[in-house]
């Protein structure tokens, strides 16, 4: 199910099976020949990794004409899947013993396992977020926000200029303020949001009949507010997951990058050495 819409593109799929199918064929003649293929692997390794860093740069700079942001992302995707075959063909499985190493070895896998928690997560919230209600924009939803609590506010007033509003009145103090004046933050109970909702609405039912038509009209329209708010909770959570998810990922990338160049100069510092 999370990976349906990867499986939908059967260029990818075709080309990767092509190109594994042509590298063992390939791996194996060289092993024939008792060949030294850590060369290639590890060239071909440095390319793919700074192609996949690219991505990055690409979503910054959306105004050149250099393929759908989609195409992009399916090929990082597949990308780095072939990254972990390389690596795993070029350094193996088992903990390097030189620090160097170690430091990319443990890179490369934080970056793997940080990649497919983003890719699930990508995946499985997105499509939530424009369930429910219309999808905004993360940094204008602080404005929604506040706009919200106004208008909750303004409603609250109305309903304690009015005898019968007093049961209202109460319930917004006593559980509604408080909802109104936080903003949603990383981790705001993205599980159970629903059954707080559920409880404020049932709640707010049952006080309707303490109230006269006017005020019962305010309460109509504070259960939407109500509601809305979750809404934009909810949006602002799920977003900023999404966004701070990769203030972890890309650092890391740069991070393993930069012990990648080191990496490859002390292979050939060592080279230098032998031809000395």
């Amino acid at each position: 199910m999370v990976f349906r819409k990867i499986l939908k593109h059967k260029t990818p799929i075709v080309s990767s099976l092509i190109a594994y199918f042509a590298l063992s064929y390939w791996l194996q003649l060289q092993h024939n020949k008792l060949a030294n293929v850590d060369f290639v692997l590890g060239w071909s390794l440095v390319v793919l990794a700074f192609f996949m860093s690219s991505y990055k740069l690409r979503k910054k700079i959306s105004v050149l004409p250099l393929g759908k942001a989609s195409s992009w992302h399916v090929l990082h995707i597949y990308g780095g899947f072939w990254c972990v075959a390389l690596f795993v063909l070029h350094a193996g499985v088992s903990w390097p013993s030189s620090p160097i190493n170690q430091a990319l070895w443990l890179g490369s896998v934080i970056i793997l396992i940080s990649g497919i928690i983003g890719l699930l997560l990508t995946k499985f919230l997105t499509p939530k977020i424009s369930v429910q209600g219309e999808r905004l924009i993360y940094d204008r939803i602080p404005g929604h926000i506040s706009l919200t609590r106004e208008h909750s506010i303004q409603l609250i007033l109305k309903a304690a200029k009015s005898p019968s509003g007093k049961p209202l009145v109460d319930y917004y103090n006593q559980n509604l303020i408080a909802i109104f004046s936080r903003c949603g933050h990383l981790g705001f109970k993205l599980f159970i949001h629903r059954k707080q909702l559920n409880k404020h609405i049932h709640e707010l039912n049952a006080i309707q009949r303490y109230l006269d038509s006017e005020n019962q009209k305010r309460l109509q329209r504070m259960k939407k507010l109500v509601i809305h708010k979750y809404i934009l909770d909810w949006q602002y959570s799920t977003l900023a997951i999404l966004r701070q998810w990769t203030l972890f990922h890309v650092p890391v990338i740069w991070f393993t990058l930069i012990i990648l160049l080191a990496h490859v100069m002390i292979q050939y510092a060592f080279e230098i050495v032998k031809l000395w």
